[in-house]
Order: C-alpha cells, then structure tokens, then sequence
C-alpha cells in the first residue's frame, strides 16, 4: 500500500527542481503525492505531471526587498493552502505532510493532519535566521534573524522530521538544538531523468557557451559574473554567455551588462525563470557552467546548479565558500576566492582554452556523482519518509507475508488494499 504524501511549496512546481525531483521520485515508486504550490501563467490549476497531482494556488510570489512584504506574501500562501490541504486530507487522509520551506511556519498548516494521526516533514531549503541576517543587512537583519530563530525552533519541534540539503546545515541545525534522531541530508542532487549525462562534450568551434542558471540575486554573485565574463571575452572573444532565470536582481544585472557593452549574441539574459526541462536542453548545450556566489557565510547553499552541471558532465568555474569547499576541490572544479572577478575571468579563459582541463573536469565529476548523486540522495529521502511510516509498513508487510503463508496452506488472507 503506498504512502499518501501532501507536499507544500511557497514556489513555482515546474521551476523549483528540489520540490518537483523529490515529489517525482516518491510518486515513481508508487507512492500518492500531492504537490500545493504557486499557480503559473498558463499552467492548469489543477493537473496530474508525471504520477504527481499539483494543484497551484493563484497568488503572485514576492521577490523584493522589504522584510514587512515577505512576511505579508507568506502569510497569504499559508492562508490559502490551508482550505485546500484540509479538504483533500479529510478525503484522502495523508500520511505525510511534507513542508518545503520558506517559510518555517508553513509547517503550522499541518496541525490539524498532524492531530488525526499524519506525519509531518520540514525540508529546510534554506535556514532562514542566517539567510534574513545577510538578506537585510545591519539592525534590522539582527532583529529579524533573532525572531526567525524562535520561529524556526518552534517548527523544528512541532515537525517529525526534519532534511537538511548538507552537512554544514545538519550541523547548525544540531547546534541550535534539533535532536539528531530528527535529523536527516538529502542533498540537492540532480535529478538523472532531467539531467542525464552527456556522452560527449559539444563540438567546441567558433564559440565556447557559458551558462548560468537559477535566481537572479546579489548575494548569488550576478553581477560578478558579468563583470568577470566581459573581462573573459575581451581575452577570449569565443567565449558567449547566457543567464537564465528571474529574481529581484534582474533590472540591476541587464543594466550592468548594458553599461559594459554586453549584447546579444555573446551575453543574453532570460529575466525570468524557465521550466526545468528547458533548463536542461541549455545546460547540455553548454561548454562551461558559472556559479559566482558570493554568499559565504556558514549556511552558504551548496547551489543546486553545481550539481546539475556536474550530473550533465559539463566543467563548472565555481567560486570557493565555505559549502563550495567542503565537497569540491581544484580536481573537480575550476575554483576561484569568493568576490573575485578577475581569478573568475581568468578561470573562463582558461577553460575555454584547454580541452585537456574541461576532460578532467568533466570525468572527475561523474566519480563525484557517483558518490553524492541522486541516486543516492533518494533512498536517504525514501528512508526518512519510511521511518516515519514504520508501523503501517510492518503492518502491510505482515498482512501480505500471512496472505502468501495462507496460499501455501489453503487459508487465503487478503492483504489490505
């Protein structure tokens, strides 16, 4: 008997690669997943993608500045799942409410499931007190993380469990007071049947194709990595570069690459977040893949485009945080020092220049993915959502081992449905 999982996501399905990767994979082994996120343009409010039911709740997700409309945004996704998560629980009576955050208070949403007897998940994306410190610099973000630590320990108790996306954000998570019988990593691993290696590199003749994927946002180095790639291309005219996805960075980075004279063809920008298969098709395309980071404070995110791009078999230029560092070294990436532009630039060039460097890279990656990819990365997610469900499991499993005793005797028992 599958398990019937409740997914809440304040994120767009088709474009949020952890939410979609881990709903897809627990629905591929036969599990019953509903996904409640936000609605997108011409997308059906309600529709079954790949064995998952998303329903998309029609309201504009913020991206901004102000710490008051990111409270007041999330606030009205929460008051609107809330109907539609209790009514398709008193019908189908989850297992699991599954809670993507941000926001950690989403996971309040669950209180009622969690009373009639389901089992509730947070998935920490992000740690919010750190990432709202760095986000509102100064007082405010002190005021504002320190409201955001008890929010999070509220959740982080009223949950089950709880998946960190690394080991430098377990270990936080333990330091701040969440048991580690609790506590479980599932990494941000790409998905294989989105991200499928490559079996060749792309012919390299008149141009090398750089590309950059994900939230368009200052703390993610974007306006570095133009910096950095019009340096590139005045030594390497060959180089051509595209930026695809959206964020609250996006006026400030077209402005930036238009004052330096960037243009297409050798620098196009999206300026909004494409589906993940679309993603895809261009990461495959690509020569070198670009992750300026500049967030390097202790939760810096080990982004999820690194790891795309190593599963795709393409060489990455990656700038070295400290979650960067802790599991790529200078033989599985072209690392460079965090805000660098020109060891930045110098690393493109580089790469677009030796064949020989790209083949190292890309062959060291597919050992790397070997050992952390989501082929691995999944049955820890399996494992954690099983444990929570233990009781119902054994019980199957005792009801269909009596069922085939009872063929083998004459005494038919049938296994629940």
């Amino acid at each position: 008997m599958p398990l019937r999982i409740a997914a809440v996501a304040y994120t767009h399905y088709e474009s949020d690669p952890r939410v979609k990767r881990e709903a897809e994979a627990l629905a591929a082994r036969g599990d019953d997943v509903t996904v409640f996120a936000l609605a997108s343009e011409g997308r059906p409010k309600e529709t079954t993608e790949n064995g998952v039911k998303v329903v998309r709740l029609a309201m504009p997700r913020y991206r901004g500045g102000a710490a008051v409309q990111y409270v007041a945004s999330y606030g009205a996704f929460m008051l609107r799942v809330h109907a539609p998560l209790l009514a398709a629980h008193f019908t189908e009576r989850f297992d699991i409410v599954h809670i993507h955050t941000m926001p950690d208070a989403m996971v309040f949403c669950a209180l009622v499931p969690r009373l009639s007897g389901a089992k509730v998940v947070l998935d920490m994306h992000d740690l919010m007190p750190d990432l709202f410190r760095v986000k509102f610099e100064g007082r405010a973000g002190d005021v504002v993380g320190g409201a955001l630590e008890v929010v999070q320990a509220a959740a982080t108790t009223f949950a089950d469990a709880v998946i960190a996306v690394h080991e430098n954000q377990y270990e936080l998570l333990l330091d701040a007071g969440v048991p580690a019988h609790k506590l479980a990593i599932v990494m941000n691993a790409a998905d294989p049947n989105v991200f499928p290696p490559r079996k060749k590199e792309p012919r390299v003749k008149d141009e090398v194709r750089v590309i950059y994927h994900g939230t368009v946002l200052h703390r993610y180095g974007c306006d570095l990595a133009v910096r950095a790639f019009a340096k590139a291309h005045e030594q390497e005219p060959s180089l051509k570069m595209r930026m695809l996805g959206g964020g609250d960075y996006v006026g400030e980075v077209a402005a930036l690459a238009s004052s330096l004279g960037l243009a297409a063809p050798v620098f196009e920008m999206s300026g909004e977040h494409r589906p993940i298969e679309e993603i895809a098709a261009a990461i495959r395309d690509a020569h070198i893949g670009l992750i300026p980071n500049r967030d390097d404070h202790v939760d810096s995110v080990l982004p999820t485009k690194l790891l795309e791009y190593v599963a795709v078999g393409i060489p990455a230029v990656a700038a070295r945080t400290r979650t960067i560092g802790r599991f790529f070294d200078d033989d599985t990436a072209e690392l460079f020092e965090v805000g660098d532009v020109d060891q930045m630039a110098a690393a493109l060039v580089r790469l677009a220049r030796d064949g020989a460097r790209r083949k190292a890279l890309i062959a060291a990656g597919r050992a790397w993915e070997a050992e952390y990819g989501w082929e691995v990365n999944k049955q820890h997610l399996f494992r954690t959502l099983d444990a929570l469900c233990y009781e119902k499991l054994a019980k199957e499993r005792r009801a269909r081992q009596k069922a085939k005793e009872g063929k083998k005797t004459g005494t038919i028992h049938t296994p629940p449905k």
